[in-house]
């Protein structure tokens, strides 16, 4: 009896913004305009720490066909901070910039050359200071810190137990053990434990990030934005800005990738702070290289012990002691360390194999048996095979 053919499973499915692709019809951000519209730059640091002594604006407000230029000590009518887990990322910096390419000042201009004019008017007086360019110097006794007293930003329930240590750069800490996991790499026949690092990664979306920003004269804001997480960005804006959150909108137009680099607040507090000071809609876009500097992956480094021999039978157990996360030069890092698994007694790859595919084997059933459970509860039937 041959089984019955799926209507969905295998079947091709039209994607809905297909047609619209395929024609050049999509528009994206940067494609977007609105009358009166500003083009903004921003002025980056050139120092993986130093503090900012001065920021001499006037200059560049004085050439013509520039709207608004901005420095951190310009934002006192709103709350100038953001972030998902600490609210420690000033919209632009604020007496200390703390990697290369943070935001130092911004301005909005008639259209991209003119703002890029206005960017050479721009004189800051920068105080270099001693940065931490590693995992393990940000990780030192008596390292530089990096961020100093920042409050959580209590968006997320699963980052409202952040635990920071003081007076370091680790901003989480937990331990986590089952078992006596020195009695069992002690007792064990064999011991592998190494180090593996990962570096940091940008996620390189084709389309990088971008903003049009625009309030009303009601003073509602509207922000079209390559976003993968719109009302976050509405939760961060409604709380810099002190507006609620009904009055604030924010439109996705057709994102041209993300993977997780476009996930939270990253250039929308920024376009939001110009328009309102520029008094116009404002679009801000950022280069390939500025993208690289507004989002990456964090590197990782991690030390892992696995442990197995006949011993294991008496001191079966796996332990996770230590996870730290600590900034570096340009992103927080984090760290692993100890991590232990102790096997069953073991006698060679084949019964190493065999036991691997028992535990995929008792997994599977377990989250069929879930998914039974929770289908019957509204009545639907989870087939045993492909088309039963």
């Amino acid at each position: 009896m041959s089984a019955r053919p799926l209507r969905v499973v295998g079947q091709p499915v039209p994607r809905v913004d297909a047609l619209e692709k395929v024609t050049g019809r999509a528009r994206y951000v940067t494609d977007l305009t609105l009358p009166g519209m500003a083009h903004a730059r921003v002025l980056r640091s050139p120092y993986a720490h130093a503090r900012v002594n001065r920021v001499d604006v006037s200059r560049a407000r004085a050439l013509p066909g520039v709207f608004a230029v901005l420095a951190g000590a310009d934002l006192t009518w709103c709350d100038p901070y953001y972030g998902p887990a600490y609210r420690d990322r000033p919209v632009l910096a604020i007496d200390v910039a703390r990697y290369e390419g943070d935001p130092v000042a911004a301005v909005a201009a008639a259209d991209e050359a003119t703002a890029e004019r206005a960017l050479e008017l721009i004189d800051v007086d920068y105080e270099p200071l001693a940065a931490v360019m590693t995992l393990e110097e940000a990780l030192a006794p008596g390292a530089p810190l990096v961020h100093v007293g920042q409050p959580p930003a209590g968006h997320f329930a699963d980052l409202s137990t952040l635990r920071p240590r003081p007076g370091t750069n680790i901003c989480h800490q937990f331990h986590f053990a089952r078992g006596d996991a020195s009695a069992a790499l002690g007792g064990a026949d064999v011991v592998v434990q190494d180090a593996y690092r990962f570096p940091s990664v940008q996620h390189v979306a084709l389309e990088p990030h971008a903003v049009l920003a625009a309030w009303d004269e009601a003073g509602a804001l509207t922000l079209w934005a390559s976003t993968q997480n719109p009302y976050s960005v509405r939760m961060e804006l409604a709380k810099m800005f002190d507006v609620p959150l009904a009055r604030i909108r924010v439109v996705v137009p057709h994102l041209g990738g993300g993977f997780g680099s476009k996930t939270y607040a990253k250039l929308e507090p920024l376009a939001a702070t110009l328009a309102r000071a520029a008094g116009r809609p404002v679009r801000v876009a950022a280069s390939i290289p500025e993208a690289f500097q507004t989002v990456r992956r964090c590197a990782r480094a991690s030390r892992c012990a696995s442990a197995s021999g006949a011993t294991a039978r008496s001191s079966r157990s796996s332990a996770t002691p230590t996870t730290t996360s600590a900034p570096t030069r340009t992103s927080a890092a984090s760290r692993s360390e100890g991590h232990v698994h102790r096997d069953g007694p073991l006698s060679g790859l084949a019964r190493q194999a065999r036991g691997a595919r028992r535990l995929h084997q008792h997994d599977a059933r377990r989250r069929v048996s879930r998914l039974r459970r929770a289908a019957a509860r509204v009545g639907a039937r989870v087939p045993l095979r492909r088309g039963g």
